[in-house]
């Protein structure tokens, strides 16, 4: 018999004035619930961990429904069956007094057996029916009931409860009920973990609401990966940041082992399941992921199984990782909490479980997290083995700092013994080191003996591979292309990484040679290979070379489309932050100040490096990008700046003489263009560009910076004729398009000056078709001045073919930026507006995408018609407005009307 009823426990908790509301969850839970003839559905589970807010999510949700709420706190004591009926029909009664009279007194009044579940059930049943209102009956922390008759008794009550009670039920685990037959005859509504966890906004507000200090982006980012949307963790830490001294220095060393957080998990959580669950919980822990069969491996046992099905049931702070429910982790803060319990239990030995991890991640195949546990082990001799081992699989991981991180992390002896190891590492200290440190470990080398011709023939080509890149590095180019070429002979196909560096650095030497043209099949092997594996790191690599390459010869568009693809790509893995993305970024920028649009180009060029920053040589390489946009904007000296930074950067990490030697150039073409010619020269002489001698490969562009100083210095005859003669012939033949054409400008000047009009006119017509085949038009800008008085004259000339017609036009928007005024007559500019000319000719995606806007379509609209993205929609716009030379949609059309590129009607 239950003795006086403890009122609290049927009393509806109060409110919180500062509680923040879940509008979307309580959306959700209301939606088909309730109707003239009652509810929908029976039940609601809310089940989630400890400190999840269930009890306040109810609290707030039924706030307009207080009157017809019925509650009951359960607590351990009501595992007797009696005592929870007692109180749950006294929970009851709060609503309607005489609701269960009859059950309440049979089971008050029993003094034998339990009653059978007929006898006060379906009395209580038939009372319930005969409710005139709807009626919420609330069980919080039902967890705590593990007595199997309560569980049957209530599988009764709902499966036969009428529709004028709806059952909400808190627990932090589920209990066991059919709840899979329920869910299918849609008897219940669930909320769980995902659903609780406060989301970035929610956290913003409840700090905002709190008055707590100012966090910085990456403070608050701290927040939420520490938390995970934890609403008692965030309590917690904003407790504790309301008092901390140093708030930022609270924020990083915030973890479980903080003294709050460390006694909510040991009471609330840990210590309340039984021994054999307590001892799974401290062994796995050390397993950022777990599966049932690592689980199995690690413990020794074979039902693990069993055991994390019951983790999940109790939702203590397992996250599943996959939708099949093979990987699972624990919380952050939960799996910290256990890290430091498992310091203090002597008779399990980390060391050991690390190296039961690490086989069974060996023998399942996946080598990066077997080197882990086996270096967490101590047992660095494994590690080294495994990582020379699998190094084709984790150099395949979309993890660019991967390799490195774990190189680092073994002994310089460890790696001597093993050679893909020893390969990797002389790459590494080139970038990191230099030359010199790079050489000793390539020597190395010569150290090991083989077991097979074959064993010794992927040696030799392994070798072969990095001496190439070496060669590279210290533009021994002639050495590079030998020890390239070699590579691809002896490296067998399943050396995929390595031929694919082969390849890579058989496409860079020649195009650093001056020869993209070569280089563009090497790229192209070695970017559907990467394609093939869908690794996005290596495919990111070789993107960003095909994309240069394709710039260099001219050709925009197809440079254009790589850097989109990328762009997304990246963006839908959630990569779009890794440094290696810099360089699309960069490449659009150039591709921008090359149309003239040098707001926009700037915008890419700083997100570029800002991405990159982290990789040095990248950032580097990133950076020449921004010295020729900030010559474009004549910030001459800002650029200048910007060529002392890649030197600083130079003696920091040694950079490669392929992004030097550019830097270098640029500089002294600056100077040059400030008057200083001495200090110009001093540069070049530097390089080992000289006039007399044969031209050094890779060094056009900095023979065309000689030939502006000896055109400065009033030097124009055969000996400049014949230099920019070898120049010219050099440009051709590789296909660099660029370059060809400020040769072909820099001659017509020439030509001008001299006053051979006819023959500067002659040249200038050539730059134009150039201009207008590889989409220039910011290069015949940065000729300044001098290119003037042959604008004016071809401005002047009828055009005859269409032709002609486009290269007026061209000329037409070259000197309406260099000199408006030099337009003729006003009539003469409305027959030919400048914005009426096409740099280049838009694409037939662009055209497809310009006749949607014309119908009025939105570029969500669009989006979906032509089963693109939204960004991608944006971003071919902007590459239409940048075309058309306008700023909106509304100017898009009306200027493509006008050119007769859509319809006018």
């Amino acid at each position: 018999m239950v003795g006086t009823i403890l009122k609290i426990k049927t009393t509806i908790p109060p409110g919180s004035s500062g509680i923040l509301p879940r509008p979307d969850i309580q959306e959700a839970l209301e939606q088909n619930l309730l109707s003239k003839q009652g509810f929908f559905r029976q039940l609601t589970l809310i089940s989630a961990p400890a400190g999840y807010g269930k009890t306040t999510l109810i609290r707030s949700w039924l706030e307009q429904h207080l009157e017809q709420v019925a509650w009951l706190t359960l607590d351990p004591d009501d595992n007797e069956r009696t005592r929870f009926w007692v109180y749950l029909i006294s929970a009851l009664q709060t609503q309607k007094p005489i609701l269960g009279a009859g059950p309440l007194s049979l089971l008050q009044d029993s003094a034998g057996p339990d009653p059978s579940a007929d006898s006060f059930l379906i009395p209580l049943l038939n009372d319930l029916l005969d409710l005139e209102n709807p009626l919420f009956l609330v069980l919080d922390d039902y967890h705590l009931i593990d007595n199997p008759q309560i569980h049957n008794d209530l599988v009764f009550f709902l499966e036969n409860l009428p529709p004028e009670v709806h059952l909400i039920v808190a627990s932090r685990s589920d209990p066991p009920w059919p709840l899979a037959r329920w869910r299918a005859r849609r008897k219940m509504e669930e909320v769980r973990q995902e659903q609780l966890r406060f989301s970035p906004d929610e956290t913003r507000q409840l700090f905002q609401n709190l008055d707590l200090p100012a966090l910085s982006a990456d403070q608050f980012q701290v927040v939420l990966s520490k938390t995970e949307g934890w609403i008692t963790g965030l309590q917690l830490l904003s407790l504790s940041l309301s008092r901390a001294a140093d708030p930022g220095a609270f924020i990083e060393t915030f973890a479980a082992s903080h003294r709050s957080v460390f006694y909510f998990l040991s009471e609330e959580v840990f210590d309340r399941e039984p021994r054999e669950i307590q001892e799974f919980l401290l062994i796995t822990s050390l397993l950022p992921r777990f599966s049932v069969s690592l689980c199995n491996a690690v413990t020794g046992r074979k039902d693990s199984s069993a055991l994390v099905a019951e983790l999940q049931e109790k939702n203590l702070f397992i996250i599943p990782l996959d939708e099949e429910g093979y990987w699972f982790r624990y919380h952050h803060l939960f799996a910290e909490f256990l890290a430091r319990k498992l310091k203090t239990a002597p008779a399990l030995l980390p060391a050991e479980l690390h190296h039961k991890a690490s086989t069974w991640f060996q023998n399942n195949n996946l080598p990066q997290e077997a080197i882990d546990h086996a270096l967490a082990a101590g047992d660095q001799e494994r590690a080294a083995f495994i990582l020379n081992k699998d190094y084709e699989k984790i150099a395949g991981a979309e993890d660019p700092g991967l390799r490195s991180r774990l190189l680092n992390r073994l002994s310089p002896d460890l790696i001597k013994k093993h050679p893909r190891l020893i390969a990797q590492k002389v790459l590494f200290q080139l970038v990191q080191k230099g030359q010199k440190e790079a050489r000793q470990w390539l020597n190395l080398f010569g150290d090991f003996s083989c077991q097979s011709p074959n064993e010794k023939k992927e040696l030799d080509g392994l070798r072969a591979a990095v001496e190439a890149y070496y060669h590279i590095y210290t533009q021994n180019y002639s050495g590079a292309r030998e020890m390239a070429d070699k590579a691809l002979k002896l490296l067998p196909s399943p050396s995929i990484y390595w031929r694919m560096s082969a390849l890579v650095f058989s496409g860079d030497l020649r195009l650093l040679e001056g020869s993209p043209r070569e280089a563009l099949p090497f790229y192209q092997e070695a970017h559907r290979e990467n394609l093939k594996r869908d690794n996005l790191y290596l495919s990111l690599s070789t993107g960003a070379k095909l994309t240069n390459v394709f710039n260099i010869l001219g050709q925009p568009d197809a440079a254009r489309e790589l850097i989109q693809q990328n762009l997304e790509e990246a963006r839908e893995k959630g990569l779009s932050r890794m440094p290696r993305v810099g360089a699309f970024w960069a490449l659009q920028g150039e591709l921008l100040r090359e149309q003239g649009h040098l707001e926009e180009a700037d915008r890419c060029l700083e997100r570029s490096l800002a991405i990159s920053r982290p990789e040095k040589p990248s950032w580097a390489w990133n950076l020449l990008f921004k010295i020729a946009l900030l010559f474009s904007r004549g910030c001459y000296q800002e650029a200048l700046s910007a060529c002392r930074k890649l030197e600083e950067t130079h003696q920091e990490v040694s950079l490669p003489r392929f992004i030097i030697n550019p830097g270098l150039i640029w500089q002294a073409r600056l100077f040059l263009q400030q008057g200083q010619k001495k200090k110009a020269r001093q540069v070049l002489t530097r390089l080992g560009i000289k006039a007399e001698q044969a031209l050094l490969p890779g060094m056009e562009w900095g023979y065309l910076c000689l030939a502006r100083l000896m055109v400065s210095d009033n030097c124009s005859g055969a000996e400049l004729r014949e230099f920019l003669g070898s120049l010219e012939k050099k440009a051709s033949q590789g296909e660099q398009k660029g370059l060809f054409l400020e040769i072909i400008l820099l001659k017509t000047i020439l030509e001008d000056r001299k006053g051979n009009s006819p023959g500067a006119d002659q040249l200038f017509n050539q730059a134009l078709a150039v201009g207008l085949e590889g989409g220039f038009f910011q290069t015949f800008i940065d000729q300044g001045e001098p290119l003037k008085p042959v604008l004016i004259r071809r401005i002047d000339c009828s055009p005859q073919a269409e032709g002609e017609k486009r290269q007026l036009e061209l000329a037409r928007k070259i000197l309406s930026i260099l000199s408006p005024r030099e337009l003729t007559t006003p009539a003469k500019k409305s027959q030919s507006p400048v914005s009426s000319f096409l740099v280049e000719d838009l694409t037939t995606r662009e055209l497809d995408i310009l006749r949607l806007i014309n119908r009025g379509l939105s570029n969500q609209d669009i989006a979906q018609k032509l089963f693109l993205s939204p960004n991608t929609v944006k971003w071919y716009n902007s590459n239409i407005f940048g075309k058309l030379g306008v700023n909106s949609r509304t100017q898009a059309v009306v200027e493509a009307r006008r050119l007769n590129l859509i319809p006018s009607d």
